[in-house]
Order: structure tokens, then sequence, then C-alpha cells
């Protein structure tokens, strides 16, 4: 009899490990997100240390703190170390007090960004610093230190001789690295320069798709008039330009700013005829950068006519680095929120599969007594001669019998979706099981809907249960039928993928795509969402149980693969499943052993099982077939049982999932005690890796929970006859 703290063990030892998994998971979510900081950090590290501007990062005292890697050359300093704790007024300005328009002090004081030109007398003349201090808020909003950047703009010529030019540079640059979205900085960017300039019209265009040839029109835009300029607006917004064509096409052709004198004598001016109509003449625009890819095109216009001005083209490329940075900035910043999205989808997911593997687990014992009395009621019935009240029972039996059966069908489900079920990997050709299932499968699917198969030549093998792979086949078949209620068309198709960076969170590697394509009636974004949660179905109440998807999500990670679903609403839906490829062939055909001449035996069988009710069932199976039975109520009283019986032991019949011990660790411990003692498995559900590969046939064997009698019988006498390795 088992104390209280004893059986209060089990529960404290689950506690603990899903305390431990969660831990897990959050520090996996931690690191995934200090990657992302540390990759922004090394951008930003790069940016400030590679540049042609000096950054100083100043205290409330006015002495330096920090110093990036040009500033010593810049100011003609030995080091770094001769830099920090120095006032800035000596650094900088050479002064022995504090300068009386100190950008640094200003910022500090007013919260706001200030500007200063530096001018400093050299041995090869004066040199103009222009200096632009930047306040770091502190999390309690405090400030207590800026940040200043320096750039020598004597030596940069007719570029940067003009200070409003510098000063536009300088303010984009803050504007846009201070705007809350892309959008938002574009939009700053095309009132700053318009402002500047005195160009009535900006207007923005991005990149269709990461590589593509077009350029989309956006409703970003600057219109000193909007009432004179409402034609040309809206005849931009619905002209996308394609790579070459019009003024934002040339620059995303060549990757570098373009200029038009004249837009109206320009015949790959698409617009011209309404840029006439409103006086639009001049025109230039610039490429958004991020690395050498062009992600965006700013585009100015006005009333004038005027020459290419290289210059200020210049000045453009710079602010169109500042919005790559921002972009860049934004993509880093929506793929980690995508990221995260997955996780707590993920960790859904193994919630659900864990409360649905338990469920199951439970249902599956009571299963098996339900399913192993009635068969032997029915057994018991039939060889008793035949009266109105035994046809009675019999098919009240046979009634149990079935909904037994399709209990069982439904937790079956629930274990492939929770990846708890017991697997038999062996070496397929996937394109044989694809060719195996081919006649049956146009059976399943009726005759208004064209089955075709496209199937790669020798895409190779992969290791899994073949039987849970054609579960997989079979439901995201009856899925495609299903979503074609009035016919359409179904492609298998199988090809070797082989992967050299991550993909959609694919780790790269060698892999089989089997991918089941439709032209049914696709799904919405909310669908696409929820495809994989058990009991989610879209189909009317009784025409589905909302498992079949959720089985194949299950089956393909327990397999090590991964599932992906495309589909939008009319246009179809395509799973694509990614299996491990292995390089060993599979074997031409299934070698399947011949059912046992006899059920019956007189070999002695240990019986391990925790559940009493199923325990006593199997005992009164075993004692029917013939068998010796030595029964355990758990491992230990097993342990004890192989250690103190004085014959041979042929086979241990035990669960899986036991309080204290699994049988797969009860299984080992006893290996050494009783070497010929076979082993067979039975569970509906397990909480570890049981693998049982072709090393195991002839000493090791699974059946699943819930089984019948003579499924029992069969499955133990074919393991008594069989020989290790065969």
């Amino acid at each position: 009899m088992s104390t209280r703290s004893e059986s209060e063990q089990p529960a404290l030892i689950e506690s603990l490990r899903y305390a431990v998994e969660d831990y897990e998971r959050q520090i996996r979510l931690i690191d995934t997100q200090m990657r992302v900081l540390e990759k922004e950090r090394q951008k930003l590290s790069a940016v400030v240390n590679n540049t042609d501007a000096g950054f100083l990062v100043i205290g409330a005292d006015l002495k330096l703190v920090w110093a990036n890697r040009i500033f010593p050359g810049l100011f003609n300093a030995a080091s770094h170390s001769a830099l920090l704790g120095q006032p800035c007024n000596k650094v900088v300005c050479r002064r022995d007090e504090v300068c009386e328009i100190c950008p640094a002090a200003q910022a500090l004081r007013t919260g706001q960004v200030a500007h200063h030109e530096v001018h400093l007398e050299a041995e090869a003349g004066t040199r103009h610093i222009y200096a632009t201090s930047i306040p770091i808020k502190s999390p309690d909003g405090s400030i207590e230190e800026t940040m200043v950047m320096l750039q020598d703009v004597s030596d940069l010529g007719v570029l940067l001789r003009e200070k409003g030019r510098v000063q536009l540079l300088q303010e984009v640059a803050v504007a846009a690295n201070e705007a809350q979205t892309v959008e938002e900085a574009f939009k700053t960017c095309l009132d700053r320069i318009c402002s500047y300039m005195g160009w009535p019209v900006g207007h923005v265009y991005l990149v269709a798709d990461e590589g593509a040839d077009a350029l989309l029109p956006t409703r970003i835009w600057h219109l000193d008039q909007p009432e004179r300029f409402e034609t040309f607006r809206r005849v931009t917004e619905a002209s996308p330009m394609a790579r070459g064509t019009g003024l934002p096409g040339r620059v995303l052709e060549s990757g570098t700013g373009a200029w038009i004198t004249d837009v109206n004598e320009d015949p790959n001016f698409p617009r011209r005829n309404e840029a006439g109509d409103i006086g639009v003449k001049a025109g230039f625009g610039f490429p958004v950068m991020v690395g050498k890819e062009v992600v965006a095109v700013l585009e100015f216009f006005c009333p004038d006519a005027l020459p290419p001005d290289p210059q200020l083209l210049e000045v453009m490329r710079h602010i169109g680095t500042q919005l790559g940075r921002v972009m860049e900035r934004d993509r880093a910043s929506r793929a980690l929120r995508q990221s995260e999205e997955q996780l707590r989808h993920a960790q859904k997911m193994e919630a659900v599969g864990r409360l649905a593997g338990g469920v199951a687990h439970d249902f599956n014992n009571l299963l098996t007594v339900i399913t192993g009395h009635s068969e032997l009621l029915l057994a018991h019935h039939g060889g008793q001669g035949s009266s109105d009240k035994d046809d009675y029972v019999t098919k009240e039996l046979e009634e149990i019998r079935r909904a037994a059966q399709r209990a069982a069908a439904l937790t079956k489900q629930l274990l492939a979706f929770s990846r708890k079920q017991v697997l038999q990997p062996r070496l397929i050709d996937l394109n044989a099981a694809v060719n195996d299932m081919e006649t049956m499968l146009r059976r399943l699917i009726g005759e208004d809907i064209l089955l075709v198969t496209e199937l790669g030549a020798d895409p190779g093998s992969v290791k899994a249960d073949r039987g849970q792979i054609e579960q997989v086949i079979m439901n995201l078949a009856v899925n495609a039928r299903d979503a074609m209620p009035t016919g359409g068309r179904i492609t298998l198709r199988t090809e070797r993928v082989d992967l050299a960076t991550p993909s959609d969170a694919i780790e790269p590697g060698s892999y089989i795509l089997l991918q089941v394509r439709d032209t049914g009636r696709g799904m919405d974004a909310e669908t696409l969402a929820r495809v994989f949660e058990p009991f989610f179905t879209t189909k009317e109440q009784g025409k589905g149980t909302g498992l079949g998807l959720s089985t194949v999500y299950g089956i393909v990670r327990q397999s090590g693969g991964h599932v992906l679903v495309e589909s939008e609403p009319g246009q179809g839906a395509t799973f694509s499943i990614y299996l491990p490829r292995v390089e060993a062939p599979a074997p031409s055909a299934d070698l399947k052993s011949a059912a046992p001449a006899t059920l019956t035996g007189n070999e002695t069988i240990l019986l391990v099982e925790d559940e009493l009710v199923v325990r006593h069932l199997a005992h009164e199976i075993l004692k029917r077939r013939g068998y010796q039975v030595l029964e355990a109520r758990d491992p230990a009283d097993a342990r004890l049982i192989c250690e103190r019986h004085e014959g041979r032991i042929h086979m241990m019949l035990t669960d899986v999932v036991m309080p204290m011990m699994s049988g797969i660790e009860l299984a080992d411990y006893l290996t050494p005690i009783r070497p010929d003692m076979k082993v067979l498995f039975m569970s509906g559900y397990t909480d570890e890796n049981l693998v049982l590969d072709e090393t195991d046939a002839g000493t090791t064997a699974f059946i699943q929970k819930p089984f019948t009698p003579d499924t029992l019988a069969e499955r133990i006498r074919e393991l008594l006859d069989s020989r290790p390795g065969l």
C-alpha cells in the first residue's frame, strides 16, 4: 500500500518537469531577443565606427565619456585614453573655458537637438567642423548624456560648403532616427527636403517585393497646394513603374540618383501630360538603399526647368542611406515580432498537445478494457449456441465494440497531434508510397476530382513510420476533397530540396518535399492562423472532427519534419511537408511476416501494468491462451519477480507510462538480469521518445492501446516465434 507522499511524487515530478520546460522556453525567447539586439548593436557600431564623422558621448559635467574610432584622428589626439575624461571645450574647441555657444551644454539643458559650427585653425588653414548634439534620455526621462556628431565640412568642397545643405543632412538624419514608423520617416524627409529646396511636390515609391523589377506608388506625399496637384497625385498613385521606366524606374535600374531638367520634354516620363497641365518641369529622384538593394525611391518636382545639381544629388544619397537604415531597423523589428508570434503559437500548440496526450492516455486505458471485455463476451456468446436472447446480447456487444473502435480512432488522432504516439520508422521511398496509395486515393476523392502526381526523379528516402506518412497523405487528400465540393484538381508532388540557409523556421539541410496542392476555396488569414489547432474546423456540425490537419502536424513534427501551408480565398491551398532526406536507399518492397499458425502457447510472460482493470484484462487474455502469467502492479514489483523467479521468463508485456519508472527504463534495467527475455511494449501514449528501429526486430515490439484479445495474442506469438534481427 503506497503512502500518501509516494502517491504525490509523480504529480510533483510532472509539475517540476513542466516548470523546467517553461523555463527553457523563456531562456530560448530571451536568447532570440538578445541575438536580435546584438545584431542591431553590431550594425550601429559598424556605422558609427566606419563613418567619416566623429562621434562623442559627453556627460553632464561636459567631459568625454566615449568616442568613436575616427575622432582621435580628426582632432590629432594620441589615443582614446588621452581623450576620455577631458572637458569637451579643450578637446573640440581647444579653449580653456566653456564655449559661449556649446551645443552639448545646450542639449543637456534644454533636451533639444542643438547645432553649432566650430572653426579651428590648423597648419593647412581653417577647418570647419559642424557639430550636432543629440540628448540621450535615461529610462526615468532625465538627460545625463548627449551624443555629439562632428563633421569636417571644410574638405568636402562644393558639396558641403553651403551651410543649409549640411544642416538639412543633419536634420533629416535626426528626424529619420526619431521616427516611430517607416512612413513617418519618409513623410518627415519629404517635408524637410521640399522646405529646404522650395520645391512643391515630393513622393515615395516602394519596391513591390524583395528583388522585384517594379515600384509601387504610395500615398506618402508632400504637396504645397493639394488642389493644384490633385490630378498629378491621382495619376501617380495609379502608375506602378517598371525598372527603367520614368524617373523612379531609372533610379531603380541604376541604383543612383537621376535628374530630369524638364519632364515635359522627356519621352521616358509617362506622366508628362499631367505634369504639363500643372506646370511641373524639373524633377529628381534618389534611391533608399539597404545594403546594395534599392528598396524605395523618393522623387521631387518643381515648376522651373533646372540643370542637374550633382552636389545636391550627393547630399540626397546620404539621406537615402539614412532612410535605408530606418527600413533595415523596421525589417528587424518586424522579424522579431514575427518570431515572437511564432513562439507564442508554438507554446500554445505544445500546451494543447500535452492536454490532448494526457486525455488520450486515460481514454485508451478505458477503451482497452471496454474493447477487450466486449471481445471476450462476443467470443463466449459465439460458442454458446443460438437463441433470441443470445442474438440480442451479441448485437448489443457489437454496438459496444464499434463505439469503442470509433473512440479509439479519435484518441489515435489526438495522440498524433500531441506527438506522443510510438513510431516504428523504416526507410521509405516516398514516390513508391504515393504510387501505392494512388488507386485508393482516387476512390476516396471521387470521380469529379482529378488526381495528378508529379514525382521527382529519385528524390531519395526518408526514415519514418510508413503508416503515419500514409495517414498524412490521406488526411491532406480528404481535406483537399472537402474544399472542392463541385470538383477540381489535387496535385501530389515530390522533390528533393537542399536548403543552404534557414527558411520559414526550417533548418538548413537536405529534405524531400511532399506537396499537396488543390484548386479549392482556399483560406483567409484568420483560418490559416488556426488551421493546425485540434478540433478547429470550418465544416458544418457533424461533418468533421477538426483533427485531420492537427494529426498531420503532429505526425510530421514527430517524424522530424516541417509542414507549411499557403492559401488565399479562392486560390486553393498548398501544404508543403519537408522530411529529412536519408542517403541510404529504401528496400524495394515491404516484407511482411506471415500470421502465426496458432495464437496459444505455454511460455512464461511477465505482465507489468499499473492500471488494475487493464492488468486484469491482459491477465485473463493470456491465461485463456495457455500462457503462464507473472503479474506485477508496478516496475518495483516486476524487478522483485525477475530477481526471485527461478524459471525462465520468455517475455515481458509492459505498459510504457508508469509511475516512478517507465516501461522503457524497466526494460533497460532488466536486460542484464534476463538477457533472453523479449519485451512487448503496450501503450497509447508515451512521455518518452519510444522509437522501435529495425535493430529491435525479434527482441522488442510494440502494440497500440486499445487492442483486442486476438490482436494481443497474435503480437505475442509473433514476437515469441521471431529470431533476433529478423
